[in-house]
């Protein structure tokens, strides 16, 4: 039986990305991560972080949507209502829900970037490593973005 149990794996709040015009709550969990490898094995959770960052073949869209949506619940979302949001988004939204993807899972495997305190510079300006930081925990990290191919 899988553990359902939403143990987050980035922190209890999650992420925050816009997705349908308003802005969701997206938190990796345990379960989350099972269902995702049961539903797409031999496709698992480090196999799709590594099609999403460009090495091997890119992932199907519906195995974005399907991550997606999965995380949309362990944010809190009913499982009905994160389908049915996923299922809604169209063409014009695949790359950019196929990069939210990509910051969620690489939020997930490296959360030490979401606790890292503010760094100064001398001049008292967050220094750009804490402004991406920053960028990150709130969603939004323009680094994090899938790779060109």
């Amino acid at each position: 039986m899988i553990d359902t149990t939403p143990r987050s794996i980035v922190d209890a709040d999650g992420m925050m990305e816009d997705i349908g015009g308003m802005s969701r709550r997206l938190t990796l969990t345990l379960g989350a991560i099972e269902r995702f490898e049961e539903h797409h094995a031999p496709l698992g959770i480090f196999g799709l972080y590594d099609q999403l960052r460009g090495a091997g073949p890119s992932p199907q869209w519906r195995q974005v949507r399907d991550f997606l949506t999965l995380v949309l619940v362990g944010g809190g979302m009913s499982d009905r209502a994160a389908d049915d949001l996923m299922r809604a988004q169209g063409p014009d939204q695949f790359m950019r829900l196929y990069q939210v993807a990509y910051r969620v899972i690489g939020a997930a495997f490296h959360p030490v970037v979401l606790r890292q305190p503010q760094k100064k510079s001398a001049d008292g300006s967050p220094t750009v490593r804490a402004e991406r930081a920053t960028r990150l925990h709130r969603g939004r990290m323009a680094d994090a973005t899938v790779p060109a191919r």
